[in-house]
């Protein structure tokens, strides 16, 4: 798997989102960190260690997020309906929607249960 992580321009509005409005202050940091993560469909990696290896750069925060917490947060996202977790996959319910489409980009979660046909027509 790769670890990609890409720049990505995050609007305002991108933060009212309906669905997020009743969850924690930490789950509303780990959303866009998972939007940033996510491949060209939308899809990451699930796993709670996994994550906090890409979030925690300051050993001195790793308390706060731990990877049993990171899991708890999952959770609590996912019962908020901004992303759908299978397995060791994610997805961010609506990111195809939202973003533009890019014709170079590939998919890395080629084993996930939302894997989108390469050939998929993006016009």
């Amino acid at each position: 798997m790769k670890n990609i992580m890409h720049k990505m321009v995050l609007e305002p509005g991108f933060f009212l989102n309906e669905k997020l409005s009743n969850c924690s202050v930490y789950a509303h940091f780990l959303y866009p960190c998972l939007v940033t993560m996510a491949d060209k469909n939308g899809v990451s990696d699930a796993r709670p260690r996994y994550i906090r290896n890409r979030l925690v750069v300051d050993g001195r925060r790793s308390r706060d997020f731990t990877a049993k917490k990171i899991e708890e947060l999952l959770q609590e996202l996912e019962n908020s309906g901004v992303i759908e977790i299978s397995g060791d996959y994610l997805r961010i319910t609506g990111y195809l929607e939202h973003q533009a489409k890019s014709y170079n980009a590939k998919s890395v979660h080629e084993g996930s249960p939302w894997q989108v046909m390469e050939s998929h027509d993006l016009s």
